[in-house]
């Protein structure tokens, strides 16, 4: 989280609740980290991997139940940190091949991104980003899809009360 404070974004003021309801924030959230990367000298070249540091935290933070929210980000990060020692072992065992094998190693690494690409296209919004975004009634039926039952109430009632605060403060 220190390329976000590079960028100001924490500065703002602005709460978790608000940032995601704006339109393209994710996208924003994604150039910005890349920016401040880049300032510090990282390739520009896995920008599927800072969009999963950034964004999937946030997005499973808005989509699991509250108790298991914790578990979900702990799976998310030791997920990474496979990946990470996976790509490290192939790249290790490809680099004793001929003068081609860098290019298989980079054919390699564009998988996961397909993947990345693929499945962020088939993930329904968040029920927040719809409720604060005014449709209430999508997002109802988005958050009964996910917990799996009608029985919402509660869980949708505190959303939604959550984005009515959230709206009526006007300059954090």
């Amino acid at each position: 989280m220190i390329c976000l404070k590079s960028r100001g974004l924490t500065s703002t003021g602005l709460s978790l609740l608000e940032m995601t309801a704006k339109k393209g924030f994710f996208l924003y959230l994604m150039l910005s980290y890349e920016a401040a990367c880049f300032e510090w000298g990282f390739s520009l070249f896995s920008g599927q991997e800072k969009l999963a540091i950034v964004a999937v935290p946030l997005y499973l933070s808005e989509m699991v139940p509250t108790h298991l929210r914790g578990s979900q980000n702990l799976m998310f990060h030791l997920a990474t940190a496979m990946g990470i020692f996976t790509a490290n072992m192939i790249n290790y065992g490809i680099g004793n091949l001929p003068s081609w094998g860098w290019r298989l190693s980079l054919g390699l690494a564009a998988l996961p991104a397909i993947i990345m690409t693929v499945g962020g296209l088939l993930l329904p919004e968040t029920p927040n980003s719809l409720i604060e975004r005014g449709s209430r009634v999508k997002g109802r039926q988005v958050l009964e899809r996910i917990r799996g039952t009608k029985e919402v109430d509660a869980e949708f009632e505190n959303i939604v009360d959550a984005s009515e605060l959230a709206n009526s403060i006007k300059h954090p």
